[in-house]
């Protein structure tokens, strides 16, 4: 994303400041970023982050003149911008739109954290050299799936669930509908930051097997989709 200079970032701020509920976000203490998203048309994604907290926080919008949606950080809001904006899916953009996704959905009561390479594991502590060799091997970067599948697109993904890594295939419909299936597990006990991989920092680490299982369950209480 491209920061806005002082300026630019005090207009923005004085446009979106009525969309954000009882968060005051100063000129002084918010860094507004700006970039192009090619699947929402001609609106633009801003991002606003309050460094005035520790750990600063970020919100983020799509904005074109006249036109504000505010994502409030689950899959809903973004579904929602999915119907309310000239949406758009194509191969060429959708790898984008998931990595997207899963940056803004993340207050389901578990997270799902896309992995495409080593240094997107959150880690708190460094694993041994060898062990780090060998969840290099295991992380994958997000593909087109080459079988096709049951959706009009189908990726392949690394992702984490609490502090394990799975394999797992990603759909993604042409309202931007998405749906995790086939996951296998790759590693499990890492040593990752909970805020990366749960919602509830009071969670508790869990074993691979109960991760597993975890993941499994909440895919088929919500038939596999955010």
């Amino acid at each position: 994303m491209t920061r806005l200079d002082r300026y630019s970032a005090e207009k923005m701020l004085r446009i979106i400041r009525p969309y954000i509920q009882n968060i005051s976000l100063s000129p002084d203490m918010t860094e507004v970023c700006m970039r192009n998203v090619p699947f929402y048309g001609t609106f633009r994604l801003y991002s606003f982050t309050d460094r005035s907290n520790h750990p600063p926080q970020t919100h983020f919008a799509l904005y074109k003149p006249g036109h504000v949606h505010v994502f409030d950080m689950n899959h809903k809001s973004i579904y929602e911008a999915n119907s309310n904006t000239p949406f758009s899916l194509n191969r060429e953009n959708v790898m984008d739109y998931v990595r997207f996704f899963f940056t803004l959905a993340r207050k389901k009561i578990e997270n799902i954290h896309l992995v495409e390479k080593l240094d997107d594991i959150p880690f708190t502590d460094f694993p041994s050299e060898d062990r780090t060799d060998e969840l290099g091997q295991l992380v994958q970067p997000l593909l087109h799936s080459p079988q096709g599948g049951n959706h009009p697109f189908e990726l392949m993904a690394t992702v984490m669930f609490r502090n394990a890594l799975f394999s797992a295939t990603i759909g993604v419909d042409e309202k931007g509908i998405v749906k995790i299936s086939d996951h296998t597990l790759l590693a499990d006990e890492l040593p990752a930051h909970a805020d990366h991989v749960a919602h509830h920092q009071d969670s508790g680490w869990q074993d691979g097997a109960m991760a597993e299982n975890m993941m499994g369950g909440m895919m088929g209480s919500m038939a596999g989709a955010y």
